[in-house]
Parts: structure tokens; sequence; C-alpha cells
């Protein structure tokens, strides 16, 4: 048998090769949060819930996977080491800075 008769031609395998590794590599990146000029190191809680940390390169990335569960909440709370300040975390409301937000 020929193969002009039966099958792709080399330039239609070449160019679903390439649609589908362009594909899968789109898929599969990360997007990467928009800069906000946030100080970095710092803390604060994100709209959904998530305790978000400000990067060197002044975006707010996610400090865990899932937004906080109740009961626990996401607000200012301290640091459990002495003067070490605080940070934004998921807790009980009666730990947070302030009162429960």
């Amino acid at each position: 048998m020929n193969d002009d008769q039966h099958g792709l031609s080399p330039e239609w395998l070449f160019a679903f090769f390439f649609v589908a590794v362009v594909s899968t590599l789109s898929v599969g990146c990360p997007r990467t949060p928009a800069v906000s000029h946030c100080t970095p190191g710092s803390t604060s809680c994100a709209a959904d819930g998530m305790p978000q940390a400000c990067s060197d390169d002044q975006r707010w990335y996610p400090q865990q996977l899932d937004p906080c569960a109740a009961p626990v909440v996401c607000c200012e709370t301290p640091l459990p080491y002495a003067d070490a300040g605080n940070t934004h975390s998921c807790v009980a409301p009666a730990l947070c800075v302030g009162g429960a937000p």
C-alpha cells in the first residue's frame, strides 16, 4: 500500500503535534498574580477568606490551598513567638487581634 493513500501526511502530523504541545503547556502554566505594590513580607486576608502573603516581587500569593473553613476565620493574629509580631492566618475568632472580623 502507498502511504499517500492511507494515513495523514507529515505536515498534518506536525500540525497536530504542535497544537497538542502548545495546548498542554498553556493549560499547565500557573497564572502569576498581578503586581499589587504590597510590602514584601506583609500578610492579609483575601476577599475569599484565604490568608495571603506579599512576595518580594510585590504580588499577593495564597498561604494555603483552601479558604478558612468554619468555625475558624482568616484574621490578624499574634505569632506564637515572643515579640514576633502578627500575621494573618486561619484561627478561632477569639484569637483575632481586635476581635473577630
